[in-house]
């Protein structure tokens, strides 16, 4: 074969190749299912409303109660914590994933005293991932026999108490010992701790 005709094979094959991975190119570049999509991160936030945010509390209040049997318990809070809990989501889509974080608005405040039979309150509310608000609240670290750690009691219900004359608009637990939180003046009273009701003194 003469010098000439192996040039001219070369130059067919080169083409060839050039012209098949152009090709190749462009009809990837045709089928991006991605293309003008936006791939980045989003961040979704979801906040407590004001009604469950306790902003009745600072984190240092003091709280005194008093028993129907004359006893007092004073509790000191500890610092109120704000906090977001993060989570990453799965992507929509295997071939162009786009992530979100969500972030979830929670609060721990916690009252603390010497009192042998009112001695803490813990105070949690959240945002959980369904979303939904939700408010928990323990006594003693106990609640109807449960550890705090592993049993929720909810303020879920409305209800009005009486207390020397003057009607009040609460939130009330699921379970005793029984929290009655109201928006303007926080825990009003807690009921049934080894059968004693005691009443915030304000």
């Amino acid at each position: 074969m003469s010098h000439t005709l192996k040039t001219k094979n070369f130059y067919l094959l080169f083409s060839s190749v050039a012209l098949s991975s152009i090709l190749v190119f462009n009809t990837c570049q045709k089928n991006d299912p991605c293309k003008g999509l936006d791939l980045s991160t989003d961040t979704v936030t979801y906040n407590l409303s004001n009604m469950n945010k306790a902003n009745v509390y600072k984190g240092n209040d003091t709280l005194v109660f008093i028993s129907n049997a004359g006893d007092t318990a004073i509790l000191y809070g500890q610092n109120k914590k704000d906090y977001y809990v993060s989570n990453l989501s799965q992507p929509s889509s295997a071939d162009c994933p786009k992530y979100a974080y969500y972030q979830y608005e929670n609060f721990d405040l916690i009252f603390s005293g010497n009192n042998t039979q009112l001695y803490k309150i813990e105070y949690h509310g959240y945002v959980s991932t369904v979303p939904q608000e939700v408010t928990d609240i323990s006594v003693n670290n106990y609640t109807s026999g449960y550890s705090a750690t592993y049993f929720r009691n909810t303020l879920n219900y409305f209800t009005q108490i009486n207390i020397k004359g003057i009607n009040y608009n609460c939130l009330l637990s699921d379970y005793p010992p029984y929290t009655y939180y109201n928006q303007q003046y926080g825990i009003l009273r807690i009921d049934s701790i080894n059968g004693k009701n005691w009443t915030l003194n304000k």
